[in-house]
């Protein structure tokens, strides 16, 4: 008696759930793969070094030389005298022109080489920015040799890259000003973008601002140092008409030998118009002198005072001067503390040279009254930066404050514009992120929504002090979904308005299917863990250290767009960034220093690799989770699997499978089946035997069904079953899958004497 099979159709297919009981069409493991939209799985991207692999020894010479001369060169002058003749002289020009071969081929038995294996460091941050919308763009660097640079293909493939140089012209190469290099798990340098500007600051160098052209300090770290003043008597100016001094002077015109006493202040500006904090104040007693004009035999009383204004640092392009007004009355008394305190704008010097100033100028001329509380230090140790209305935000000066900028300033930090958010001692801050109308605070343990505005003011809010984020660099905002980020036990994202309209402001955890995964995690080393927004893929990226690590290797990817995991190896990502333009590239920065243990240098990730840089091959597999046939009590048989995929040719698809949750799987070695249709369109060219320029016909890519006639009688009774799918060529779309098994039992026990006609049974 035949027993018939029951069909399982497995469709569509989600992401990873490692929970011990989960739907059919969830997997316990996806690989190099990735969720197209088109509603499966596909084998997901490789990487490659950005710039080509090239042969030395075409590059040790320029190649034959051959010269030419061009046509004549004719020039003609006219005739002396007015005349219409016409001299022409003739003259040659020679040229050379130079032949090099193409560095990409091999001509001989050297292997190519990279330029970025030759290296002795190599990149562990990156950051791409661009300016005018777009027209240009730079690929920011730093390496393990403490230089900073940016990508320039135009020089590959020898040297593709361009050392940033500071206002004074040098280099910063490693020697001139080098960049801290930490080798404990770091969260390395953080860049923010205001005005076409890139900051980057890391609390250990000095904050840099780069516009394109060069790179200068953020702000500046000190005030300026004191102003001397001295009271010049008119008559040592003999080498000016006295006559032009007249009518000025800082003194009123009184009774002579009255004192005028005053005070001043100064203040650099860099050429983004940020301005130092106000020097101390200094204040110089002065008499007052009657000259008389040589005209009407009148006087006046005139004070001339010479100031000596100190030199400003690297990148200073003016220095501006405030000054009190006269502190004494007219009877030579001093006035209230407070009008001595009073600076009102002097006068600006439009440059970093002079040294000595004339200052002649009456009160009523002086302008507007400054505040020095308007004015503030960048501050030094930063290693968080954000930016959120107008403002710069910074944190992490070992301590629990954020402090923030003057409105379209962003690098004068006012003393007062500061909040504490030490409300739990044990906590630091980890994360500055900006989204929607909140900017977020992160600590180990806490979040918190710094909110407000120019006018109200800023103030902070605590949303959490359960929840908080440990890898200041896993923040991302997810499209559609919220502020996802690592935390001490599991990926969170943070959704809702951050306001208050009606919608929940909640933390949920998100991690909870690759709880498996989660716990490979090395969290003593997580402030190595990169992340990236991979729109091309619509992908939530976080690359994390496993097991002992310190290197952040493993890759886990979310679908946003489905809410499905998948996961990669081996891929080394000291830092990650996209290009913020249409084309979305994901550029990365190898981990290694060492070229012999794996990938080192800049990388581009792309679906058109079919490897991980050469060092590593494809692991491509979704292995769905234990699936049950009915009841836990019930047995069943599996004799047939069905897949559907898309049709990539004669590359064998491979499945395998495991029994009752066992380690060892069903068969020592795969099942294999062609991905394309049997006995149909023999005659076409198909993917891994096509070559291109031949005239051929290709083959459309199209759904197709590859069938795997299994058997699970030598392992027993069968209660779940695990399928393992893998392609041989790493080309693979899998769709769904449709499982038969024989379930159960389907014979009916009848007596034999009920059969054979009798009535009696015992």
């Amino acid at each position: 008696m035949s027993i018939k099979t029951s069909k399982l159709r497995v469709a569509p297919l989600r992401g990873m759930d490692q929970r011990w009981q989960v739907n059919p069409n969830q997997a316990f493991e996806i690989v190099d793969m990735t969720w197209s939209d088109q509603d499966s799985w596909t084998q997901a991207g490789g990487y490659d070094h950005i710039v080509r692999d090239y042969v030395p020894s075409d590059w040790n010479g320029t190649g034959d030389n051959s010269s030419f001369t061009t046509q004549d060169v004719v020039t003609e002058t006219q005739g002396a005298g007015g005349d219409n003749v016409v001299t022409q002289a003739t003259a040659s020009i020679s040229f050379t022109s130079s032949t090099v071969t193409d560095p990409y081929v091999n001509t001989g038995s050297e292997a190519p080489i990279n330029t970025y294996n030759q290296e002795s460091d190599c990149p562990i941050s990156l950051h791409w920015f661009a300016q005018h919308n777009g027209g240009l763009q730079w690929l920011m660097y730093e390496t393990s040799g403490g230089k900073l640079r940016y990508f320039n293909g135009s020089r590959a493939p020898l040297a593709p890259w361009t050392d940033v140089y500071f206002v004074d012209g040098k280099p910063f190469n490693g020697t001139n000003f080098p960049r801290k290099v930490v080798e404990t798990p770091w969260e390395g340098t953080q860049f923010a973008t205001f005005a076409a500007r890139l900051y980057l600051v890391n609390g250990f160098n000095r904050p840099l601002v780069f516009d394109g052209r060069k790179a200068t300090e953020a702000g500046f770290s000190q005030p300026p140092d004191i102003v001397t003043a001295d009271f010049q008597n008119i008559d040592n100016f003999a080498f000016i008409a006295k006559a032009s001094l007249l009518g000025l002077g800082t003194a009123s015109s009184d009774t002579s030998g009255t004192l005028s006493t005053f005070r001043y202040r100064i203040s650099f500006v860099n050429e983004r118009g940020q301005e130092s904090p106000l020097s101390d104040p200094r204040e110089k007693s002065v008499t007052a002198k009657r000259i008389s004009k040589a005209t009407s035999g009148t006087s006046e009383t005139n004070c001339l005072l010479t100031l000596d204004i100190p030199i400003g640092p690297v990148g200073t392009v003016a220095r501006r001067i405030y000054r009190t007004q006269n502190v004494r009355d007219t009877s030579g008394d001093l006035r209230t503390k407070t009008f001595g305190s009073e600076f009102f704008f002097h006068s600006e010097i439009q440059d970093n040279i002079t040294e000595t100033i004339i200052d002649g100028k009456k009160d009523s001329f002086l302008g507007s009254l400054v505040d020095e509380l308007d004015f503030g230090v960048f501050p030094q140790q930063a290693s968080m930066i954000a930016l959120f209305k107008g403002r710069t935000f910074v944190a992490g000066e070992n301590d629990n404050i954020v402090r923030f900028s003057r409105p379209n300033f962003p690098e004068m930090f006012p003393p007062d514009n500061q909040l504490d958010l030490s409300d739990t001692s044990g906590s630091r801050i980890t994360a500055l992120y900006a989204s929607k109308n909140s900017l977020v605070a992160f600590k180990d343990r806490g979040i918190y929504l710094i909110k407000g505005d120019t006018t109200e003011g800023f103030f902070a809010q605590t949303l959490t002090r359960d929840i908080g984020c440990l890898a200041p660099s896993s923040v991302r905002e997810v499209p559609g979904l919220g502020l996802m980020f690592l935390a001490s036990d599991g990926i969170y994202v943070l959704e809702g308005a951050l306001e208050n309209t009606g919608t929940r402001t909640a933390v949920v955890k998100i991690s909870t299917p690759i709880r498996d995964l989660i716990r490979e995690i090395n969290f003593s080393a997580v402030e190595n863990c990169r992340s990236l927004i991979y729109h091309r893929d619509r992908e939530y990226w976080l690359c994390v250290p496993i097991k002992g690590q310190q290197r952040a290797t493993r890759l886990l990817k979310f679908s946003y767009e489905v809410g499905a995991w998948s996961f990669m190896d081996n891929m080394p990502m000291k830092d990650i960034t996209e290009t913020e333009d249409h084309r979305g590239y994901a550029f990365f920065a190898g981990g290694y220093t060492d070229s012999a243990d794996g990938p080192k240098g800049l990388f581009l990730y792309s679906r058109g690799f079919l490897s991980k840089g050469g060092y590593y091959t494809f692991e491509t597999k979704y292995e769905t989770c234990d699936i049950p046939f009915g009841s836990v009590y019930e047995n069943f048989n599996p004799v047939r699997v069905q897949s559907r995929v898309i049709g990539y040719g004669n590359n064998d698809l491979r499945l395998n499978f495991t029994t009752n949750r066992e380690l060892t799987q069903a068969y020592e070695s795969d099942k294999t089946s062609k991905q394309k249709r049997p006995l149909e369109d023999l005659n076409i060219s198909t993917y891994g035997t096509t070559t291109w320029g031949g005239g051929s016909k290709y083959a459309q890519h199209r759904p197709i069904y590859t069938r795997f006639d299994i058997s699970t009688m030598h392992k027993g009774p069968v209660n779940e079953v695990r399928f393992k799918f893998t392609p041989s060529s790493g080309r693979i779309e899998l769709l769904e899958f449709q499982v038969e098994a024989r379930i159960g039992s389907r014979r009916n026990v009848v007596n034999l004497t009920e059969k054979m006609g009798g009535t009696i049974t015992r």
